[in-house]
């Protein structure tokens, strides 16, 4: 469902940047990267989608597809284990340190 939903969205944008390019080709490539970039189904709806297309779909090789999440968990776990597991229990309380307004113009 999850990879449906992602293709949606691609051709609702896809088409209406062709709008917007009066009928031609708005965009010359597809590009998938990240973690999510090694779902195998999302990489063969994406390949056939750009064939559809007729643009390339520019893929990072399965080596090259990494999780963000478990790198920063792995950075996390290190930085712990070098301060000697200082760590603060889960009663902690959260400060926003950027405002969610968004900026005036």
């Amino acid at each position: 469902a999850a990879v449906r939903a992602v293709l949606l969205k691609l051709d609702a944008a896809w088409t209406a940047a062709t709008a917007t390019a009066a009928g031609a080709t708005a965009y010359r490539a597809l590009i998938i990267g990240g973690g999510v970039s090694a779902n195998s189904r999302l990489r063969r709806e994406c390949l056939a989608f750009a064939s559809s297309r007729r643009v390339p779909a520019l893929l990072p090789s399965m080596p090259l597809c990494v999780d963000n999440a478990a790198m920063i968990a792995g950075l996390g776990h290190a930085i712990l284990a070098d301060r000697g597991g200082i760590s603060d229990d889960l009663g902690l309380t959260a400060h926003a340190t950027a405002s969610t307004r968004p900026p005036v113009a």
